[in-house]
């Protein structure tokens, strides 16, 4: 992984994820279905959890809570044809949730001394999506 900070957008997984959404923007909704039907005993790699964190950060961004962590007008992406709904803002919760409790990226962060800023994060970005 090429993660040079804590924030959902310092690492390459979840930029090079922006891109592949700009051609194929059903790749957010359907990376978000893909963490929440793991199981709570399989493993979620840390490539897997940064595009997940990435595709809500864009459903929070169409809700009109963007994150002051990346400028989205850098990207191709077409907000208003993202596909959204309260589903994907519950499966959203959900997949934080995972993320924060059992990931690689979360004992990346752990052994990086960044465990407080990025349980921040989490909890910004779980606030910004609330229904």
């Amino acid at each position: 992984m090429g993660a040079w900070g804590y924030k959902n957008f310092e690492n390459d997984d979840a930029l090079d994820f922006l891109y592949e959404v700009e051609e194929n923007n059903k790749l957010a909704e359907e990376i978000i279905d893909k963490v929440s039907n793991l199981k709570s005993t399989d493993y979620l790699d840390s490539q897997t959890a940064s595009q997940a964190l990435a595709a809500i950060e864009l459903f929070a961004t169409k809700k009109g809570t963007p994150s002051g962590d990346f400028g989205f007008s850098e990207t191709k992406i077409k907000l208003e044809t993202l596909p959204f709904s309260p589903v994907v803002l519950e499966k959203s919760k959900m997949v934080i949730s995972r993320i924060s409790s059992n990931s690689e990226l979360r004992e990346l962060m752990n052994e990086g001394g960044n465990e407080k800023e990025f349980t921040d994060v989490l909890n910004d970005l779980n606030k910004r999506i609330e229904i």
